[in-house]
């Protein structure tokens, strides 16, 4: 099975993402609270699917200076095949261009809900089947 990538400064939102999948039968799951750890991780274990919450420092600042789309485009830089997911929360649909155009392949809304949680991940991880 391949491996996930969780990357998010809310800590809460990472503890509820790893139960979904966990549940599910996701077991090989890996957390990442700023880009630094995002990218040491990604080095390590070549996630088949890394899930970064989308926060754009002009329009949700964060408490640590967490910007998905820089994570985003630096992974890209490192892997240009990464498939990258968004989680993104309701009314920053603006950004959604913009993380389109630096590889995010498709977008999770907050809050979240377990059934299109899980058909997103599904969907990604689909194309090691077979």
């Amino acid at each position: 099975m391949k491996n996930i990538l969780l990357v998010s400064d809310c800590e809460k939102e990472k503890i509820n993402q790893n139960k979904i999948l966990f549940h599910h039968g996701y077991i090989n799951v890996f957390q990442a609270s700023n880009e630094l750890q995002a990218i040491e991780l990604y080095h390590e274990m070549t996630p088949g699917l890394v899930i970064v919450r989308l926060y754009v420092p002009e329009l949700q600042p964060s408490k640590h200076g967490f910007d998905g789309l820089s994570i985003v485009r630096k992974l890209k830089k490192i892997d240009v095949n990464a498939y990258i997911v968004m989680t993104i929360q309701y009314g920053s649909h603006p950004s959604i261009i913009e993380a389109i155009q630096c590889g995010a392949k498709d977008f999770i809304p907050l809050p979240l809900y377990e059934y299109v949680f899980i058909e997103v991940v599904r969907k990604a991880l689909g194309r090691f089947v077979g």
